[in-house]
């Protein structure tokens, strides 16, 4: 019950990104916000492990490299970056249930680079993840900021998912779950740096932004971080992602609604339950195919 407090908590932490950078709003521009929340955590973990005396875990490798920086490129400048990025320009709950594609992806690419196999329901889960992308995506691509944003989340889906492949494909080879965390973050982040030439910079340093900011930073990624891996200390990680596949949209739409008072249309509302759904019965397929490799 431990692990699954810890998760849970871990899924909250991360519903709150959307809220956090809304009430940061045109204060800090998106790639600025994304810059600064990335490359802070990275120095929040650095400090933790130092303080625990686990800095040792972080070992890069020179055969890795490539990796972490093939990590860093698509999880941290697409998926990080563009998320808070699509978040500037569409309503939490339509950036948040198009990101969600991204379980689905990942287990389309592990398949490929990890040889994972895929299980017989897979096709059924990408069919009822198109369905909601369309109800999601295809009610507001006449509205040129909708589109935009919308994109931004997709292609943010899309980039985490070439992140979250990495990460198993590293700790596989060894690597300990700091060590996989810690280097595309930082890698990803200075990366992450010349985006904020595409836009036109803006930092307003008021005291609410800067709280806000202080809030996406520690609790958003520092805090889900180091609950995600307490959390996998009693729960493996496929049961792990079931908990968050759950419980992160299903706060992120709460908080929005009890903070910026956004309500999610129907549409929305269908098309990211069938995200949610495709993405379960992706992760409960994979959970019962090992299951079953394990009894034979």
């Amino acid at each position: 019950m431990k692990g699954l407090s810890y998760l849970i908590l871990c899924g909250i932490c991360l519903g709150t990104i959307g809220v956090f950078v809304k009430l940061i709003g045109p204060d800090i521009s998106a790639f600025l916000i994304a810059s600064i929340r990335i490359l802070a955590a990275a120095g929040l973990i650095l400090a933790f492990l130092a303080s625990e005396r686990r800095a040792g875990l972080l070992e890069l490798r020179r055969g890795d490299f490539h990796i972490f920086l093939i990590a860093g490129l698509f999880g941290v400048v697409f998926g990080f970056g563009f998320f808070v990025k699509a978040l500037t320009l569409i309503p939490v709950a339509n950036a948040v249930f198009l990101m969600f594609i991204y379980p689905i992806i990942t287990a389309v690419l592990a398949k490929i680079f990890l040889d994972e196999r895929l299980g017989k329901y897979t096709i059924l889960a990408l069919a009822l993840s198109f369905t909601g992308i369309f109800l999601i995506y295809g009610q507001g691509v006449n509205v040129l900021s909708s589109a935009e944003g919308s994109m931004y989340a997709l292609t943010a889906g899309l980039g985490y998912s070439v992140f979250i492949v990495s990460m198993r494909y590293m700790e596989k080879k060894g690597h300990s779950f700091w060590d996989v965390v810690f280097w595309p973050l930082l890698l990803g982040g200075l990366m992450l740096l010349p985006l904020n030439l595409t836009e036109a910079m803006v930092f307003l340093p008021y005291q609410d932004t800067v709280i806000w900011l202080a809030g996406l930073i520690f609790i958003s990624t520092f805090l889900a971080y180091i609950f995600y891996a307490e959390g996998l200390e009693t729960i493996q990680a496929k049961h792990a992602t079931i908990i968050e596949t759950l419980v992160e949209p299903a706060a992120a739409v709460f908080f929005a609604w009890l903070i910026l008072g956004e309500v999610v249309p129907q549409y929305i509302f269908l098309g990211g339950f069938l995200i949610i759904i495709a993405n379960l019965i992706v992760r409960l397929d994979l959970a019962e195919d090992e299951s079953h490799r394990k009894r034979i």
